[in-house]
Parts: C-alpha cells; sequence; structure tokens
C-alpha cells in the first residue's frame, strides 16, 4: 500500500506532521473501538476491521518516518528518530523487551505477558510511561479486571449451589450464603496473590 493511501485511512492530507499522525490514529481509534459496538456483532466485526486498517496504517507511516515531530523542524533528526519507529520497548521486573508492532503489544497485554505497571517508551516524546495510562492497553487490562471477578463469582456461586441443594431450606440458604462469601473472598486473595 502507498503512503498516500495510508494518509486517506486516517483521514490526513499529503504532507501530515507526525504529530498529526499520532493525533489521527488516537482519535480514529477512540471512534472504531469495538467495544463501542458490543451490542451489535456485525457493527463490532465491521469496527474490528476498520480498526486492523488504520492500526496497519499507522504504523506503516510511523515506520515510514511520514510526517516530521513538527514542520517546523524538517531534516533535523535526534538520537531517538534515528531509532525503528515501528520499536515499542516494554520496561518491567527487571527486563525490557521490544514488540515489534502495536498490535503485539496489545496481544501481550492481553495474555497477561506484560503488566500495568510495566513502562512503555515512547521515542518520539522520548519518556517512559506506564502501560496503565496508555488508554488502549488500559481498556485490556480493565476487561481482564472485570472477568477475573465475574469468574471468581461463578466459582462460588456454583459451590454454594451444591451446598444449598444438598440441604434446601433456611439453614442451607445460610450455609450457601457462607460458602459463597468464604469461596468468593479465598478465589479473590488467590488473584491478588499473583
Amino acid at each position: 500500500m502507498s503512503l498516500e493511501n495510508d494518509l486517506r485511512i486516517l483521514e490526513l492530507d499529503p504532507g501530515a506532521s507526525e504529530d498529526d499522525i499520532r493525533k489521527a490514529w488516537r482519535d480514529l481509534t477512540k471512534v472504531w473501538h469495538p467495544d463501542r459496538f458490543g451490542h451489535d456483532a456485525e457493527l463490532r466485526r465491521k469496527a474490528e476491521e476498520k480498526l486492523k486498517r488504520i492500526n496497519e496504517a499507522y504504523q506503516r507511516l510511523i515506520a515510514a518516518g511520514a510526517g516530521s515531530r513538527s514542520r517546523a523542524n524538517h531534516g533535523t533528526k535526534s538520537e531517538n528518530d534515528r531509532r525503528p519507529r515501528n520499536e515499542w520497548r516494554v520496561r518491567g521486573n527487571g527486563k525490557e523487551v521490544v514488540a515489534p508492532d502495536f498490535p503485539t503489544l496489545m496481544m501481550w497485554a492481553a495474555r497477561g505477558w506484560v503488566g500495568p505497571d510495566d513502562e512503555l517508551f515512547f521515542p518520539s516524546e522520548n519518556r517512559w510511561v506506564r502501560l496503565r495510562d496508555v488508554p488502549e492497553i488500559d481498556s485490556i487490562f480493565t476487561r481482564k479486571g472485570r472477568q477475573g471477578y465475574i469468574n471468581r463469582a461463578m466459582i462460588a456461586f456454583g459451590i454454594a449451589m451444591f451446598f444449598f441443594l444438598r440441604k434446601p431450606g433456611l439453614s442451607g440458604f445460610v450455609t450457601a450464603v457462607v460458602v459463597f462469601l468464604a469461596v468468593y473472598w479465598f478465589t479473590s486473595s488467590l488473584g491478588r496473590a499473583k
């Protein structure tokens, strides 16, 4: 694909600066994020496809060095601008890893290979930020946390129902409530110990 087509996908004109490219990408990922279309499977699928094209176009533009840091500093490159633009460095737990692209970094977050307190380096801004401060990645951590609560509640409910069905009535109900609370607390403490 041509860079002009990538600029068109990001709704930008030729000659856009790197800041313009990043801003357009952030705005479009908010508009087309699939979580906004959770109520309709077909719309969600279309949003996923659109977001994939937006991310690919953004990665190609950044990798190609399209645009400059600002329109005023054409021709000047700092040390950080000489690094590959599609490199996402993450550090945490005493180690540093490099993700080849942003979707890979998001996959690592979804699988738990990187955590919310790990730091991501932005070469264009020459600074490290915590992954929980990157909205696209923080939404993954939030969703994983919510799913953990649901899983623990389902396990606790299943065990509590087992006790209630073995002895129906008020005493069985009280036993089931106590068991539910105990199992939920225990599974929650296991989740925090990770």
